[in-house]
């Protein structure tokens, strides 16, 4: 064996390492997120007891990974509940996640969203706070797309924001289960 391959051996060699040591050290990234939900919501009402009623959520997401193990972010969500009404809620958004294997092809969160939504049911406009929590698994096609599949819990508040309406008479959303699926965008 020649000086000049064992040299060209170990500058190869020291190459991929210092490769395979970029790749493993995640850099803060972007991701942008665009998701769409089926599910169910329960509606209160007090003197007539609940009712199930389906849900269409929409998901516009910004995450920042600023360090690892840790997704931040917000985003706008539009919520949809048949034959009710509609409502957006803008809201802060963490994910921690871990890896699941060497390779950060696939990763297992947990997504909670906080923030505030306004709502139109029964031709009423209505506001209070609403709140997410559930696990999701992202699974990376390449190095700026990905698919994220999540379930979710809803808490959703409604309190009417005019004072002469009687919040006897309506079914109110309350909470929430939804199945999420979203496509991952990480921009180069």
């Amino acid at each position: 064996m020649s000086l000049r391959s064992v040299a060209f051996a170990l500058g190869f060699t020291c190459y991929s390492a210092v490769a395979r040591a970029e790749d493993s050290v995640p850099s803060p990234r972007h991701y942008l997120l665009a998701g769409v939900a089926v599910g169910s919501v329960r509606m209160y009402e007090p003197d007539y007891g609940e009712r199930a009623a389906g849900a269409l959520w929409l998901r516009a997401l910004y995450l920042f990974r600023p360090i690892v193990h840790f997704d931040l972010g917000g985003g706008l969500t539009y919520l949809s509940i048949n034959d009710v009404g509609q409502s957006f809620a803008p809201h802060l958004s963490l994910r921690p996640y871990f890896t699941l294997g060497s390779a950060p092809a696939m990763e297992l969160g947990i997504n909670l969203h906080g923030g505030f939504m306004l709502s139109s049911y029964y031709d009423v406009a209505w506001s209070g706070p609403a709140l997410a929590l559930g696990p999701d698994l992202r699974v990376s096609i390449n190095r700026t797309l990905g698919v994220q599949v999540a379930t979710e819990v809803y808490a959703l508040g409604s309190d009417p924001k005019g004072s002469n309406v009687d919040v006897t008479r309506y079914h109110l959303p309350g909470f929430g289960v939804a199945v999420w699926v979203a496509l991952v965008v990480t921009p180069p």
